[in-house]
């Protein structure tokens, strides 16, 4: 099956940095296909398609070639006035404003396709024709269906191009968000490159981000990250339960060794990494493990869509689905990387207090940590109490005990350097499935 994009006229999509995005995020193509179900009222058949859609891999992708962005100059009407004059009724007659916007221009078709599937939903032929526009309005395209594919020259799975695509439960995730009031949530990243290079990037055990910002209620403070961690697995779990879509994934109560797979992780994202840090937790991630099945994605997503808030303690936190164009600390590919050089943000939590005389170095318990979670060996490890990261704390101010009469736990701040670019989100060391050790790219441009 092949989904083949023609451009009319000049293109206008970028990302929120203001680059140029091209090719089209396979994310984009179907949040375009999904307003075309909802503006053209194509009915219940239509979003069944879409769900089958979105439980696809990621496509193979034949992009051609781009003209380099310029600016472009529009006239548009200015709003009304407080008080509407009578010939501000006619759009033509009222006042215009320039305004500048980027746009580029596309040399041929781009291909969206998955060789392996040979038959699809009636309805979604219906939907792809629907499709009249991707990124701005007045970004037109006309789109087609076909069942034979083409030399792509983009493949997943392989290559430094990071791209957007959907997931099972995205469109749950862009209903919910509508209904909201607020923008897309962001998709999930896939890697792209040539057929037929080689994979550079080491691969943790965990891997795609969902993201929800705070939308209002109390402060809370990096040091109180393993207190609002261990809440939202509750209230996940309660939202979970109530909507039965509860899995082993999310309460994790099943060892991997038995079953094969891995849990999901809990972290909270501090405004950290910039000379402007304040240390303030910004928002929460659910990490899914790598290798998670269409089924389970979906339950997880849909269990997000319908979490609205949490309770650490005497503070509430109300959650939304991060935008695209939101703070940098809710966006996924800050923490991503990929990076030869991660520095912790959270401390590194050991099992046990290390002994100097008997025990091993510190640096060879986080290099241990690092293999069981997946990573390559560490070429070079600092250890220190104090964060190199800024915004963040000293490592003895965070609270390491997840219940009230438990020790307090023994933690170091690291710098972890890598021979090759290793992939996050990073997390190492004893409950690091609850945002312990967590680890920003030092390669990262906010993130000096």
């Amino acid at each position: 099956m092949r989904i083949s994009v023609d451009v009319l006229g000049r293109a206008h999509a970028f990302t929120p940095e203001g680059e140029r995005e091209w090719p089209f995020y396979p994310s984009r193509l179907f949040c375009s296909a999904v307003a075309a179900v909802k503006q053209a009222r194509l009915g219940t058949q239509a979003e069944d398609a879409l769900r089958w859609l979105e439980r696809l891999p990621s496509p193979q992708i034949g992009c051609p070639a781009a003209a380099a962005p310029g600016i472009v100059e529009t006239w548009v009407p200015s709003n009304y006035s407080r008080f509407r004059r009578p010939h501000e009724i006619l759009p033509w007659l009222r006042n215009r404003q320039l305004r500048e916007v980027g746009a580029f221009s596309v040399f041929g078709p781009i291909d969206y396709q998955w060789p392996e599937v040979n038959a699809w939903p009636e309805a979604l032929g219906a939907v792809i024709e629907h499709i009249s526009r991707i990124g701005r309005s007045d970004s037109l395209v006309s789109a087609s269906i076909f069942p034979e594919p083409v030399e792509p020259n983009l493949v997943p799975g392989r290559g430094r191009t990071s791209l957007g695509v959907p997931r099972p439960g995205y469109l749950q995730m862009l209903e919910e968000a509508y209904r909201r009031g607020l923008r897309p949530a962001p998709p999930a990243i896939e890697w792209y490159g040539p057929p037929g290079s080689a994979e550079t990037v080491g691969m943790p055990a965990h891997g795609e981000m969902i993201v929800l910002g705070q939308a209002g209620g109390d402060i809370v403070g990096i040091e109180d990250s393993l207190l609002l961690t261990d809440s939202l697995r509750k209230g996940i779990l309660r939202v979970a339960t109530e909507r039965g879509l509860l899995i082993p994934e999310l309460h994790g109560h099943e060892p991997s060794s038995k079953t094969g797979k891995h849990h999901c992780a809990f972290l909270a994202l501090p405004n950290v990494g910039h000379a402007h840090a304040d240390g303030f937790v910004k928002g929460v991630a659910v990490v899914l493990p790598t290798g998670i099945d269409a089924d389970a994605r979906w339950r997880i997503y849909c269990t997000l869509a319908q979490l609205t808030a949490i309770h650490c303690g005497r503070k509430q936190m109300t959650l939304a689905p991060a935008t695209a164009i939101g703070p940098a600390t809710l966006r996924a590919e800050t923490w991503i990387g990929p990076s030869r050089t991660w520095t912790s943000v959270t401390p590194i939590l050991f099992r046990r207090r290390p002994s100097l005389k008997f025990d091993r170095a510190r640096e060879d318990l986080i290099a241990a940590y690092c293999l069981a979670a997946g990573l390559p060996e560490p070429l070079d490890i600092a250890c220190q109490a104090h964060p190199a990261c800024a915004g963040t704390v000293d490592a003895r101010e965070y609270r390491l005990a997840r219940k009230p009469d438990e020790r307090q736990g023994f933690g170091f701040h690291a710098t972890i350097r890598f021979a090759r670019r290793v992939r996050g989100p990073i997390f190492v060391g004893r409950w690091r499935h609850f945002g312990l050790g967590l680890l920003r790219p030092v390669s990262s441009p906010i993130c000096r």
